[in-house]
């Protein structure tokens, strides 16, 4: 998945969110992301994305919280300086 943080994709959102601040609970995320979408969300699609983004592995769940996994910083950091060197 590559970022793009001016979207209005609820992942995106979730990213960008986590991003910011970790860990948070899905309820703080979904005040996070309520604050800085430019679009109304509900808190179930807010949900889904986290649990869809944790399927991905692109979020870790720690007990009741979540943060953007390690290993896919490192994959996107490793993508994106490529992307600059080509």
């Amino acid at each position: 998945m590559i970022f793009n943080p001016k979207s209005t994709n609820t992942k995106e959102l979730v990213i960008k969110t986590l991003s910011n601040k970790w860990p948070l609970t899905a309820k703080q995320i979904y005040n996070e992301t309520q604050r800085e979408a430019t679009i109304s969300l509900t808190y179930q699609a807010i949900h889904k994305s986290i649990k869809e983004l944790v399927d991905e592995k692109i979020v870790a769940k720690q007990g009741s919280e979540y943060q953007l996994n390690p290993e896919w910083i490192k994959q996107s950091a490793g993508f994106y300086t490529k992307l600059e060197n080509a």
